[in-house]
């Protein structure tokens, strides 16, 4: 028997046999719930259908990390109702859910593909059209300051601070360091969520979707990363890979406040 004919096939559900969903305020958590209201918000459901509409998409593949999933049927449905268009919900993909995954939207012939969620943008798509959606999670930059601020305060003043964020974060980060008042304090480095058309001047890089100095990878001094973002999140770990000077985390978990904070320190 050929591999391929027992490699498991991608999980695509349609809108006519997928599981259908009465209430649009379906819990990511214990603690977090979007109304109807702030579905639209946070998954652009307007300029999406408008995307979709404009460049006259017929198949529509929707790809969901697992922690959005429970929000697919309800996100589908809208879109459906309001370009026409068929959509097919992403539940197997291939790759990390930071990565498009252009295989399992050709298993249904789609003609586009809406990426929700974290955006790794390591291999750009030039085979299919892709719009990312990385959506904008509540967050309380107050709670956030006063939580770490003490934290904060036993990072020796010679290490390098390096922000980093899951992408539905990252929209807080300008307002966290004002609030923080780090100037002049400790040597800040914000990894900025790239999207595409993002153009890098001659002393940046792009990593794991992030555009950093290129000084970040050749520095030999060890760095702190404050981390904002889920404790499962793979971004952590693969920028630690990535960057093994970085010894120091401040980790901060927006979605359960003060109680999910927690300082580590790594040696590599």
């Amino acid at each position: 028997m050929e591999e391929s004919e027992t490699r498991p096939q991608p999980v695509l559900f349609s809108n006519d046999d997928r599981i259908k969903e009465s209430n649009l305020g379906i819990e990511v958590s214990q603690d977090f719930q979007l109304s109807t209201t702030s579905v639209d918000l946070f998954f652009e459901v307007d300029s999406t259908v408008s995307w979709i509409k404009e460049n006259n998409y017929q198949r529509v593949a929707l790809q969901f990390p697992d922690a959005f999933l429970h929000y697919a049927s309800g996100v589908s449905r809208i879109i459906e109702d309001r370009s026409s268009a068929k959509t097919f919900i992403l539940a197997d993909t291939s790759y990390r859910s930071c990565c498009v995954d252009e295989i399992a939207a050709a298993h249904a012939s789609c003609d586009s593909i809406v990426h929700y969620g974290d955006a790794c943008l390591s291999s750009p798509s030039t085979n299919i059209p892709v719009r990312y959606v990385l959506g904008r999670l509540p967050f309380d930059v107050d709670q956030f300051v006063s939580t770490i601020r003490d934290q904060i305060t036993e990072i020796s003043t010679e290490e390098q601070i390096i922000f980093l964020t899951d992408a539905p974060y990252a929209y807080a980060i300008d307002d966290c360091l004002l609030k923080l008042s780090l100037a002049g304090r400790h040597p800040t480095i914000v990894a900025k969520v790239a999207t595409l058309g993002t153009q890098l001047s001659e002393n940046e890089e792009m990593v794991l979707g992030r555009v950093l100095p290129k000084s970040v990878a050749s520095a030999t001094e060890s760095s702190t990363i404050l981390f904002i973002g889920d404790e499962k999140s793979p971004l952590l770990p693969l920028f630690l890979l990535t960057y093994p000077h970085c010894s120091g985390i401040l980790h901060y978990e927006p979605n359960q406040g003060a109680t999910s904070f927690d300082r580590c320190l790594f040696f590599i």
